[in-house]
């Protein structure tokens, strides 16, 4: 579940994104009331399983999975392979020499600006980190598609701020 709070021409937007077993399911409503988005279906749920796989960054613990099988690409980045919903999903991180995560880059499922649905670059950049009940995560988040480096300029879809995380 991803809790959306925002603002659009300055009145809040609400509203959720959902994973749940195999369904998907999108729904934001502007001043709380009126409908903007309410989706569902196979190719959300693709994409939403994408987009856990991405996040990961959020929840370290979940790369020591055993279904997570990681692959070494050069000191400063790796491969992480993981079949979520019957489709295989490569999750390329790259670190600085202290360890901390730059950025994450795959390939996700997407109907990008009203296009087919099909596997585009997507990728996001941790700009701030913080410790939070001993965790250390991203706190500031750019993303979007687009391939290369892109992905946080042209392409960047979400700037996201973490204000609160709880860890048990």
């Amino acid at each position: 579940m991803w809790p959306v709070r925002t603002r659009v021409l300055g009145l809040p937007l609400v509203g959720h994104d959902s994973l749940v077993g195999d369904e998907a399911r999108m729904r934001h409503r502007l001043l709380g009331v009126l409908p903007v988005v309410d989706a569902s279906g196979p190719d959300l749920a693709r994409s939403a399983a994408a987009r856990a796989v991405s996040e990961m960054c959020f929840v370290p613990a979940a790369a020591l999975d055993p279904r997570v099988t990681w692959s070494p690409v050069s000191e400063a980045e790796a491969v992480g392979t993981v079949e979520v919903l019957g489709h295989r999903h490569e999750l390329t991180v790259r670190v600085d020499a202290e360890g901390r995560l730059l950025r994450g880059t795959m390939p996700r499922w997407a109907s990008v600006d009203g296009g087919p649905w099909q596997l585009h670059p997507f990728g996001a950049v941790c700009a701030e980190e913080w410790t939070v009940d001993g965790v250390t995560v991203p706190r500031v988040v750019v993303g979007g598609y687009g391939a290369g480096e892109s992905f946080h300029t042209d392409g960047a879809f979400i700037r996201l701020v973490v204000d609160a995380a709880a860890y048990r």
